[in-house]
């Protein structure tokens, strides 16, 4: 469970993996929302 204000809640990885899929390099949206760039990464990767 997160708290309210986490950036990679369920309502805000939805957001993310929108704006990556879009075009905007997965650091730069990772750094807006206040994440490390390698959580950017983890949410858009597909699971093996």
């Amino acid at each position: 469970m997160s708290h309210a204000n986490a950036r990679l809640a369920p309502a805000g990885r939805p957001m993310m993996v929108r704006r990556i899929h879009l075009g905007r390099a997965a650091a730069h949206v990772a750094a807006e929302m206040g994440c490390l760039s390698n959580d950017g990464m983890a949410v858009v990767a597909p699971l093996p």
